[in-house]
C-alpha cells in the first residue's frame, strides 16, 4: 500500500497516479490537477515529472513567464493545445540542477588548470632564469678558455724560439769543439815541428850587443874561432831571442842549420 504526499487516501488506481521523479514520492493526479481530473499526462510527461515542493526547491524560473512562481501556482495547463509546454516546464525542473553542477565542476576544473598553469609559469620563469645565468657561466667559461688558448699559443711560440735557438747553440757547441779540436791538432803539431826544428838550433851566449851589428858574418867568425868549414848555404837562419831570466844581459843567439849533422859538428867545434 502506498503513502501519498498530498493526501491521508490511500486508494487509487496506478492511472491516476503520479511518482516525483526526485523525491519518489506518490501524488493522486486529482489532488495536483483538480480542474484537469479527466486530462491524462502523457507517459513521457510522467517520467519526468517533479513534486511542487521539489520543483519550488530548485526554484526552475518558469520559460514562459519570466517569473520565480512555483510550479503548484502556474495551474498546469494539460489541454492539447499547452501540453508540449507543459513537457517544456517539467524537463526544466531537471536541468537546471544538472547545468548549476555542470557549471560548478567546469569552474572548479577552470581553477584547477589556472593553477596548474601559473604554477607552470613560475618553475618556467626559474628555469629560465637559471638557463640565462648557466648561459653566462658558459660564455666567460668560453672567454677563458680563449684566453687559455692564446696564451698557450704564446708559449708554444716561446717554446718553438727556445728550441730553435738550443739547436743553433748546440750546433755552435759542435763546432767550437771541432774548431777546439782542430787546434789542438795545430798546436801539436807547431809543438812537434818546433821541437824538431830546436834540434837543428844552437844557441850561443853572452855576446854582447852591438847596434847595427850583422849576426850572419858574425856566426862566419865565430865558426872560424872554432875551427869548423861553415858555409853560408848551411845556415837556415840567424836572430837574437829574448830571455825572461836574464833582462840584463844580451840576448843569445840562435843559429839554424839547413841540416842537423852540420848542427853536430858545428856544436862539437864549438865545445872543444
Amino acid at each position: 500500500m502506498n503513502k501519498f504526499g498530498c493526501c491521508t487516501s490511500t486508494k487509487a488506481d496506478q492511472a491516476s497516479i503520479l511518482n516525483c521523479k526526485l523525491c519518489q514520492i506518490y501524488f493522486h493526479y486529482r489532488c495536483i490537477f483538480p480542474q484537469k481530473e479527466n486530462k491524462k499526462l502523457s507517459s513521457d510527461l510522467k517520467s519526468s515529472w517533479i513534486c511542487p515542493d521539489c520543483s519550488q526547491k530548485c526554484r526552475v524560473p518558469n520559460h514562459r513567464n519570466k517569473d520565480n512562481t512555483p510550479v503548484r501556482g502556474n495551474a498546469l495547463d494539460v489541454s492539447d493545445s499547452k501540453e508540449d509546454s507543459a513537457d517544456d516546464n517539467i524537463t526544466l525542473r531537471v536541468r537546471p540542477k544538472q547545468d548549476q553542477i555542470g557549471q560548478s565542476l567546469s569552474r572548479d576544473i577552470q581553477n584547477i588548470i589556472k593553477s596548474e598553469f601559473s604554477a607552470m609559469k613560475l618553475d618556467l620563469s626559474s628555469i629560465s632564469n637559471e638557463i640565462t645565468s648557466l648561459r653566462q657561466e658558459i660564455q666567460a667559461i668560453k672567454i677563458a678558455m680563449g684566453f687559455i688558448n692564446d696564451e698557450h699559443n704564446k708559449i708554444n711560440d716561446k717554446i718553438f724560439q727556445m728550441e730553435t735557438k738550443f739547436k743553433a747553440f748546440d750546433a755552435l757547441v759542435t763546432s767550437v769543439e771541432h774548431l777546439k779540436s782542430v787546434s789542438e791538432k795545430i798546436e801539436m803539431d807547431i809543438n812537434t815541428k818546433d821541437q824538431w826544428a830546436r834540434r837543428s838550433n844552437i844557441e850561443i851566449c853572452g855576446i854582447p850587443e852591438k847596434k847595427g851589428e850583422n849576426l850572419l858574418r858574425l856566426t862566419e867568425e865565430i865558426a872560424v874561432k872554432a875551427g869548423f868549414d861553415l858555409k853560408p848555404s848551411d845556415i837556415d837562419f840567424v836572430t837574437r831571442v829574448a830571455s825572461n831570466s836574464q833582462v840584463n844581459k844580451p840576448k843569445p843567439i840562435v843559429i839554424r842549420l839547413q841540416a842537423r849533422y852540420r848542427k853536430d859538428d858545428f856544436l862539437a867545434c864549438l865545445k872543444s
